[in-house]
């Protein structure tokens, strides 16, 4: 999708949709920890997105081992601390009805 070409009405509501996602996928670890393993998943979709293009693919493995170095050495008490401040900055958020919604996920 060509961020030229769409409207702002097309990427706001396609922000909404990716925070809904978000807040969604947040909501349903009842584990601290899984926020962890969901972002893994995140990111392993985009490093195979991106094998077509070499410098991108490499710039995404990069990410995915910052990512491996800095969180998974974080302490039960701090995936828990980053998981009520992500479902408290989303509770504040107010999006539109979306699929979630309209199909009662």
């Amino acid at each position: 999708v060509s961020t030229q070409r769409t409207g702002t009405n097309s990427m706001d509501k396609l922000y909404d949709l990716m925070t809904m996602a978000v807040k969604y996928q947040v909501s349903l670890c009842q584990r601290p920890q899984e926020i962890l393993f969901v972002t893994f998943n995140h990111l392993d979709a985009l490093i195979k997105y991106c094998k077509g293009d070499k410098d991108l693919h490499a710039m995404t493995i990069k990410l995915f081992n910052d990512f491996v170095t800095r969180y998974s050495q974080l302490t039960p008490g701090q995936f828990q601390l980053l998981r009520s401040t992500l479902l408290s900055y989303f509770q504040d958020q107010q999006v539109r009805e979306t699929i979630f919604q309209k199909e009662a996920i």
